[in-house]
């Protein structure tokens, strides 16, 4: 009976294997791409005595270390592990073996030695960590068995039956009584052919044969098309026959299936992204990437990337920025934010990065995350539309400043007809300087950052009503708005909308006296609050309404002034919304309706 394999773990569960090193990685090797998802899990650890830490709080099934270290090399990690865990399977796998190497990891006990020069030290590696896995499980049930035997076959769920060289059921737990549908005791005595007819013309039956014939333990994971069910065994050979451990992962291969299609979709959806999204480990070796990522750095589709460090994957200067910035992210706990410049194909492009911790569930920072996107065009835009602002707020407004005194000066001088030439010369530059003025105010206050606060809505109305009643004493201006009322906005760039929005009022109109009423509409916590401007103006042309509100210019839909645009643009920045309506109301030009936050935190 010693013979069965323990199955106290997780059958579901693939052999975990443990990687050693830092300059190299077992998903390297093309092998491991094949393998990989069938019975086993890569861990890493670069640092030696990290990897003992690990092998106290993991269960790992075989060690796969380099020789060349920092602070040991691989014979002492053999050593220190060897004597805790003096089962433990443990292959060296070094960059440069030798055969004075191969005797002392000989000597200290090593399971098996690879060097990682050999032609097929991939296929040599995926094979000795396959056997020593299953023999170190193997051995670790046979402790359990010599101490209660019965009691550990009897407390496993799995299937367990023991054939004999005439594939006659000599032994079978009560596991094994779903699959066959017939208590244990009625299985004994009777061949595998008689009671499952099917199993002979099946992979399985193949695999039974090979571990008899060659000696070697197996572990497999088959599809049986009798019961339209998967199934994982471990099929181990004794004296007399065969052990067969087996347990039904239909919902496991099921889940794995379900897995490997959301994988497939959010590597689809990745792909798509036109910015560059990445996950590295903490050692920097990349978890994930996209095709972006892929196009920028020049990787080919085919070629292997995950769980390789930078320096596989880009020039060393850029892995060694790569390594400085995910170490940053990783010391601090928290994202970083940058601009950077790569040289692409198309010449220096620029790049707004993100890098962001991901935390585990114990609150430990297990990876990195970052998204990169292209910010060229708007780098130059933005470039651009400073220096024109820059023109007009200086070059021009200086000239007009010029052009104004010496028209001025002419309407004091001229009369007749060519008074009335100065005084439209007078009037265009004032309008331009204002212009002008107001790019500037307008570049100040949507460029700076905001002092979001909670206002008294009728305060800040008091103050842009009374500035406004000195400069036009003719106007008419009426608030009927809650004492109570209150936003959620920066002072002085919701001012400033306000004062637009009034002014455009009083100066538009051809009403006399000019008139602009504001009310707000019945609101609840929570809501946001409407403030509803009017005035008995003609109304704003709908060329100009429609280029503001739909935020677009051409020669057909544009805006002759900044008003309108310095209204939109500064409720955008605040989180509300901006509408205008004609008014179909008797003495009632336009109507502007603006929706403000009521609360800081409020979406």
């Amino acid at each position: 009976m010693t013979s069965i394999p323990s199955e106290l773990r997780d059958l579901a569960k693939t052999a975990t294997v443990l990687q050693v090193g830092s300059d190299w990685s077992l998903a390297d090797y093309p092998e491991f791409h094949t393998i990989e998802d069938v019975f086993l899990t890569l861990e890493h650890e670069s640092d030696p005595e990290r990897a003992l830490e690990r092998l106290e709080t993991t269960a790992i099934d075989c060690v796969v270390t380099d020789h060349e270290l920092p602070k040991m090399d691989g014979l002492d990690l053999l050593t220190a592990i060897r004597s805790q865990y003096p089962a433990l399977p443990i292959v060296l796998f070094p960059e440069n073996g030798s055969e004075e190497l191969a005797s002392e990891a000989i000597a200290s006990g090593v399971t098996g030695y690879v060097p990682r020069t050999s032609p097929d030290a991939g296929q040599q590696l995926v094979e000795q960590i396959a056997q020593a896995t299953a023999s170190y499980e193997h051995h670790q049930l046979t402790h359990q068995l010599d101490q209660n035997s019965a009691g550990v076959l009897e407390q496993l769920s799995d299937g367990i039956i023991v054939l004999d060289t005439e594939w006659t059921i000599t032994y079978a737990n009560e596991g094994a009584q779903k699959f066959f549908q017939r208590p244990p005791a009625d299985l004994i005595g009777h061949t595998l052919q008689e009671l499952t007819p099917a199993i002979s013309t099946t992979s399985f039956y193949d695999h039974y044969h090979d571990v008899l014939d060659t000696g070697g333990s197996r572990r497999i994971e088959e599809y049986y098309e009798p019961q339209d069910r998967w199934y994982a065994e471990y099929i181990y050979p004794t004296d007399n026959g065969l052990t067969v451990v087996f347990r039904d992962i239909t919902a496991q291969k099921e889940r794995e299936r379900e897995l490997e299609e959301t994988t497939a979709q959010l590597h689809a959806l990745l792909d798509n992204v036109e910015a560059a999204v990445w996950i590295r480990d903490p050692d920097s070796r990349f978890v994930l990437l996209n095709q972006e990522y892929r196009t920028r750095y020049g990787i080919s589709r085919e070629q292997p990337v995950v769980g390789h460090p930078p320096e596989t994957v880009v020039s060393d200067a850029i892995a060694a920025e790569i390594r400085a910035r995910d170490q940053d992210v990783l010391e601090r706990e928290s994202s970083l934010t940058f601009e950077e410049k790569r040289l692409t194909t198309a010449g220096y492009q620029t790049y707004l990065t993100r890098i962001t911790p991901l935390f585990d569930e114990t609150g430990t920072v297990s990876a990195t995350c970052g998204v990169s996107s292209e910010i060229t065009t708007q780098k130059q835009t933005k470039q651009h539309l400073d220096v024109l602002n820059r023109i007009l707020r200086h070059n021009l407004r200086n000239d007009m400043q010029i052009v104004h005194g010496y028209a001025t000066e002419l309407v004091t001088e001229l009369d007749g007809p060519t008074q009335k030439l100065a005084e439209q010369i007078q009037d265009q530059s004032t309008e331009l300087i204002d212009l002008a003025n107001d790019a500037g105010m307008v570049n100040q206050l949507l460029s700076q950052p905001l002092d979001l606060q909670s206002l008294s809505l009728p305060a800040v109305l008091s103050t842009v009503v009374s500035n406004l009643r000195s400069e036009y004493p003719d106007a008419i201006i009426t608030v009927d708005v809650p004492s109570t009322a209150i936003v959620a906005a920066d002072r002085r760039l919701l001012t400033l909308v306000l004062e637009n929005v009034l002014e455009n009022g009083i100066e538009h109109t051809t009403s006399h006296p000019p008139q602009v009423h504001i009310t707000t509409t019945k609101h609840t916590p929570n809501s946001r609050i409407e403030l509803i401007v009017t005035d008995n103006g003609p109304g704003i042309p709908t060329h100009e309404r429609t280029a503001v509100l739909d935020g677009t210019v051409s020669a057909t839909t544009h805006s002759s002034g900044l008003g309108l645009w310095l209204i939109k643009w500064g409720i955008d920045r605040l989180g509300g919304t901006f509408t205008i309506e004609q008014c179909d109301d008797p003495g009632c030009g336009t109507r502007v309706r603006i929706r403000l936050r009521t609360e800081l935190e409020q979406e």
